[in-house]
């Protein structure tokens, strides 16, 4: 019986520490863990005809993508409608725009841009300090 008190008091204080929130190991962990534009709609009411949520867009996005969300919209897009997200990578100049099938949860489009292309689109893809 001792046996089992002693395993369930190590299980326990194991569990606790669990729990606690590590604290970014790298630059690029801290980045991640940033916070995220919030999704927002190009017209009125294209929330309420997506299939996709924007939080799973979200999450399909920094999986292909790992970075910070500076730019997000849910808009259509050649009769398609999606998500689209410019990310700043760490590391990396410009952002990379990464686009979401808001039906499918498909990636459907994956491009870098730098210089005049990310300028024209009003971000910077640099994290602020």
């Amino acid at each position: 019986m001792k046996i089992i008190h002693v395993t369930l008091l190590f299980a326990l204080a194991g569990g606790l520490t669990a729990c606690e929130k590590p604290e970014p190991a790298t630059e690029a962990a801290a980045e991640t863990q940033a916070t995220d534009a919030q999704v927002t709609e190009a017209e009125p009411g294209l929330f309420a005809t997506a299939a996709l949520s924007a939080d799973s867009a979200i999450a399909l996005a920094k999986a292909n993508t790992p970075g910070r969300i500076v730019k997000a919209e849910l808009e259509n897009e050649d009769g398609a409608l999606i998500y689209s997200f410019d990310i700043a990578v760490t590391g990396q100049e410009g952002i990379t725009e990464v686009h979401v099938d808001a039906q499918t949860g498909a990636i459907v489009k994956v491009e870098h841009e730098e210089g005049a292309d990310v300028e024209e689109a009003g971000e910077t893809g640099e994290t602020p300090r």
